[in-house]
Formats: C-alpha cells, sequence, structure tokens
C-alpha cells in the first residue's frame, strides 16, 4: 500500500482587513510548501465572516488556490452563517448552496 499524507488545517478565519491571521496562513502555506503532503483538508472557519462579508471568503478561497497542492474544504459556522457571538447577533443572511 502507498503512503498517503493528508495535511489538516482548521480555524484560519481569513479576511484582508486581518493582517496577523493572513501572516499565520502564510506560515502555514510555508509548512505546505516544504512538506508537500497529498491532500490539504480545512475543516472550517476558512473565512472570518463570509455571510456578512463575501469578501472574506473570496479572499480565503484566493490564499486556499494558491496552496502548491489540492485543498478541499468543510464550511465551518463562520462559512455558512450560524455564529452567535457576545458583540453581535447571528447574521440573518445563511449561505446556501449557490454561494460555493
Amino acid at each position: 500500500m502507498s503512503e498517503f499524507r493528508l495535511t489538516q488545517i482548521s480555524d484560519t478565519h481569513l479576511a484582508r482587513r486581518l493582517h496577523e491571521l493572513t501572516d499565520n496562513f502564510h506560515r502555514v502555506s510555508e509548512y505546505i510548501d516544504a512538506t508537500r503532503p497529498d491532500l490539504v483538508v480545512n475543516t472550517g472557519d476558512l473565512a472570518f465572516d463570509a455571510p456578512s462579508s463575501r469578501d472574506d471568503l473570496i479572499f480565503a478561497r484566493e490564499l486556499h488556490n494558491a496552496l502548491p497542492v489540492p485543498c478541499r474544504y468543510l464550511p465551518g459556522n463562520h462559512d455558512v452563517g450560524d455564529n452567535p457571538t457576545e458583540v453581535a447577533p447571528a447574521p440573518k443572511d445563511l449561505a446556501t448552496e449557490n454561494e460555493r
């Protein structure tokens, strides 16, 4: 049986305005580039606030697409819109199948 290498990442919370989180993702990208797994899976919260800020999801996708290996995604609460917080109510605009 041949070896299959998987790298799992999660909770990247990407947004153009959140430079520290973007810097963290670039460090993870460097690790992925150095180790070259067969597949990367992000298991949720790719974007900081995808339902309220479509650009957050676009930015997260741009960064993931730049990875040197295939990447797959599982949406998290920051991606689909059920993200109640202490500072704001849950967004009313939930993600739909058409917003992939």
